[in-house]
């Protein structure tokens, strides 16, 4: 077969790459296959809850994660606001933290296109015939930031990768997700849980096969980004735009 590629024909243009996963997988998927199916599920379902009413915004999940695209920054950061809050009320709700899961993420921008726009002059054959194959593409330098800058962001926090910090508009190294109106909980009340759910990890890490290095680290991460700085700090440093 002779495939020819021809990706001059793409007009790539720039967009929010968020991307957005569950930490833990690989162990809570050895563990227990409905717990892994619960909590993945659970994260898919808020995600497309979040997404389907707001223009242009492209998901393409990815087992335990999706990465989430937007030209526009106040759509993205008001699709992270109702996924995170989601989840987070989910995370306190619940009474055993078994049964609990947490998300992080992290978001990057840049020049990055869409598998939906590639045509016959892009690639000739099944790639372009296949419109349902071909949406489950993207390409771009910002999908790759975001998914290895993840690692970064604390638990329950979205780190903002160098390439989407930008004057008057989003700057520091986490955004700060603001809670829907709809909810009652707090972060200081998650933080609580985050710290309650780190410490039974501690006392069962040998089980769940978790580090308990990085469980310390985790806590700590979890008390500075939800630890509200204001009172010291300027809103307008901190905040994002």
């Amino acid at each position: 077969m002779d495939i020819r590629i021809d990706s001059s024909k793409l007009s790539p243009q720039q967009e929010y790459v968020c991307w957005i996963d569950i930490m833990g997988t690989k162990n809570t998927m050895s563990e227990s296959f409905e717990k892994a199916v619960n909590f993945i599920l659970r994260l898919h379902e808020c995600v497309i809850n979040a997404v389907k009413s707001q223009p242009n915004v492209n998901s393409y999940p990815l087992m335990d994660g999706v990465f989430i695209t937007c030209p526009n920054k106040e759509t993205i950061c008001k699709i992270i606001d109702e996924v995170f809050t989601e989840i987070a009320d989910h995370f306190i709700s619940v009474n055993k933290n078994i049964y609990r899961f947490i998300i992080k993420g992290s978001l990057s921008y840049g020049f990055i296109a869409h598998g939906n726009s590639i045509s016959n002059t892009v690639c000739s054959g099944i790639i372009a015939d296949n419109d349902e194959y071909k949406k489950s593409i993207m390409f771009g330098m910002p999908m790759i930031q975001a998914f290895t800058a993840e690692h970064t962001a604390p638990p329950f926090g979205i780190y903002i990768h160098e390439s989407a910090r930008q004057p008057k508009r989003i700057q520091g190294r986490y955004y700060h997700w603001k809670i829907k109106q709809d909810k009652t909980f707090t972060k200081d009340l998650l933080k609580q849980k985050i710290i309650s759910y780190f410490n039974w990890c501690t006392h069962y890490s040998h089980y769940l096969e978790m580090d308990t290095t990085k469980i310390s680290m985790y806590k700590k991460l979890s008390e500075e980004f939800l630890t509200d700085r204001k009172a010291n700090d300027n809103d307008n440093f901190w905040d994002a735009k």
